[in-house]
C-alpha cells in the first residue's frame, strides 16, 4: 500500500488503495513501487478561504512563533500570483494574526 507525506505539514499517512501498482502507474508513473509520494493530507486538503474556520499549528521561525492549538476564522487571504498565499487570521481570543499556510488547518465539524 502506498504510503505518503503531506507537502503542507509533513504529516505522513497510509493511503488505502485497491491495486497500489495501477495507482502508482496513473498518478506517480517516474516513481517506484513503495516510494513515498506527496499528497496533501484531510486537514490540508483544499483550499482555506476568508470566513472558514481553522486551528493552528506550530510555527517556529526567526521572526514568529505560532501556539499550536488556537482557533479562529480566516478574515482576509493575501496572494501573489508567483510566490503563494497568506492567511490573516482573527483568533477566537480577538487577536489578529498572519499565517502561512502550514500553520493552520482546517477545523473538524465536530471539534470545539
Amino acid at each position: 500500500m502506498p504510503y505518503a507525506m503531506c507537502p503542507i505539514c509533513g504529516a505522513t499517512y497510509h493511503l488505502n488503495v485497491g491495486d497500489a501498482a495501477a495507482w502508482y502507474a496513473e498518478r506517480y508513473p517516474a516513481m517506484k513501487l513503495g516510494e513515498l509520494v506527496p499528497e496533501p493530507c484531510l486537514l490540508c486538503y483544499g483550499e482555506i478561504a476568508a470566513g472558514d474556520e481553522v486551528i493552528t499549528r506550530r510555527l517556529i521561525n526567526d521572526d514568529v512563533t505560532i501556539q499550536p492549538g488556537q482557533g479562529g476564522r480566516v478574515e482576509a487571504v493575501r496572494q501573489n500570483q508567483h510566490f503563494g498565499k497568506l492567511y490573516v487570521i482573527r483568533l477566537n481570543s480577538g487577536k489578529s494574526l498572519p499565517c502561512p499556510r502550514a500553520a493552520l488547518r482546517r477545523r473538524l465539524r465536530d471539534e470545539q
